[in-house]
């Protein structure tokens, strides 16, 4: 986000709950503001962002086995526990 942007604070707001919740994020403030200058540098990265994300839960879901009953996932690189059950 950047730190001229009037959404700011909300994101700061959920920035610091999640830190408190020990939630695994990434949260970076760059300079601009709710602008399309700022924004045609920035979705290029926020597309990247997702796509690699998208491509870990692919993976991921395609690790998952249900035996008994019982779901199993696995721990993807960022150490974050990610669990399907579809």
């Amino acid at each position: 986000i950047g730190v001229d942007d009037f959404l700011i604070e909300g994101n700061r707001d959920l920035h610091r709950q999640l830190v408190a919740n020990g939630t695994p994020h990434d949260y970076i403030e760059r300079p601009g503001g709710h602008t399309w200058p700022y924004w045609e540098n920035a979705l290029p990265y926020q597309v990247l962002f997702f796509s690699k994300v998208l491509k870990a839960q692919e993976t991921a879901s395609e690790a998952v086995t249900v035996t008994g009953g019982k779901v199993s996932g696995t721990t993807s690189a960022d150490g974050a526990v990610r669990v399907y059950k579809g």
